[in-house]
């Protein structure tokens, strides 16, 4: 899908600086060379000036010893242009992302904008220099490179202890450890990003923070982008991937919805505004949902009086076999039936059983918990 293309772009900048072989021996990351800069020749790359030509339409014409000029598509990824002659032809509106191929090793990424765009080579530095947002993003492909070299750098170190395949003490030291790199990096991220948003590089600095823990703090950055939809156009499928993960993300208000019960009367999520309220995705041919169901009778039995309730959702095809399985288990609470499968598709249900607790103002507080582990978190709230 399209918004999936664009949340996923920044993979480009790591296949970018390199597709092949280690990263750290591609000359297009932006790192300094030990040798001082001033006493190295600077070597030119690149230059593309782009004009425009109609309403959507613009002519790049590359000068370069060598090298093609390629556009990012979102569904096919960096593709090769048309040429009118000299000049390349680009039918989209910029600003565009764009990649210069000097080689399988040596690929340099830029924002093509209207005006002319000039990479030049010094030491072990590529620079670009141009319109628009070039300094912004090699700003970020900088912070970016840092990030994955320090990655590196510490599977080497967890290698040289032990082989990290063969030992889950290793792989926990490893996962933790590159964490707190994670965390480190999506700081200095957020100060970046809260300096160029909104933004085509900010959209793209953006959508490498989308996880749940970041959710807060992207509710305002995609409100940015959401204001002006014309203008940051590029942005509305990174808006409405936010606004769907963010409906399952914890701290946030789950979305209303009004389904069809056994009876076919409609039930509403916001009628049980006011108690604890278990979601519960499951259908009745679902194995581990019907095992479970003793632990979910267990403990609606226990703290029903105490002010917790639960709404079943089914995703059966079947709503005989559903009505049966209600029936058989002893499922004495709230049931509805998601007939077209609409509701998981808004809570973004891969699979299930699926649950999600939420506090009285209906916010998400928990996700996905079982039997012992549901009990102690009501026990918590209750």
């Amino acid at each position: 899908m399209r918004h999936l293309s664009i949340i996923l772009i920044t993979l480009f900048f790591i296949q970018a600086c390199g597709s092949e072989g280690n990263s750290e021996e591609n000359t297009t990351a932006i790192v300094e060379g030990e040798i001082e800069q001033d006493s190295i020749s600077k070597e030119f790359l690149f230059k593309v000036e782009v004009t425009k030509k109609g309403q959507e339409e613009y002519s790049a014409v590359l000068t370069a010893p060598r090298g093609q000029l390629q556009i990012y598509d979102e569904k096919k990824g960096f593709q090769a242009l048309e040429k009118d002659g000299e000049a390349y032809l680009i039918t989209e509106r910029l600003p565009q992302l764009g990649r210069i191929m000097l080689s399988q090793e040596e690929q340099v990424l830029l924002v093509l904008k209207e005006g002319t765009i000039k990479g030049e080579k010094q030491g072990e530095k590529i620079t670009v220099n141009g319109p628009g947002e070039n300094h912004n993003l090699q700003f970020f492909n900088e912070l970016y490179t840092g990030f994955t070299k320090k990655q590196q750098e510490l599977l080497a170190q967890i290698n040289a202890k032990g082989n990290i395949n063969q030992s889950p003490v290793l792989q926990k030291e490893y996962s933790q450890k590159l964490a707190e790199i994670d965390i480190d990096f999506e700081n200095e991220l957020k100060l970046f990003n809260d300096t160029i948003t909104p933004s085509f590089v900010g959209m793209l600095s953006a959508s490498r923070l989308f996880k749940e823990s970041n959710m807060n703090y992207l509710e305002e950055v995609m409100e940015l982008y959401g204001a002006d939809k014309d203008k940051y156009f590029y942005a509305q499928d990174m808006v409405k991937e936010y606004q769907r993960r963010k409906a399952t993300s914890i701290g946030f208000k789950a979305p209303d919805f009004t389904l069809k019960k056994p009876d076919g009367t409609s039930f509403k999520l916001s009628s049980l505004r006011g108690e604890i309220v278990l979601i519960d995705f499951w259908a009745s041919w679902c194995g581990p949902c019907r095992k479970e169901n003793p632990n979910v009778l267990r403990v609606y039995n226990a703290y029903k009086d105490k002010g917790f309730d639960i709404i079943s959702v089914s995703l059966d095809k079947d709503p005989a076999q559903w009505k049966m399985a209600i029936q058989k288990d002893g499922l004495i609470w709230n049931h509805v039936w998601d007939k077209e499968n609409e509701v998981a598709g808004i809570y973004s249900v891969n699979s299930i059983p699926y649950t999600l607790l939420l506090n009285k103002k209906g916010e998400i507080i928990a996700k996905n918990l079982r039997g012992p582990e549901l009990e102690r978190k009501l026990k918590e709230v209750l």
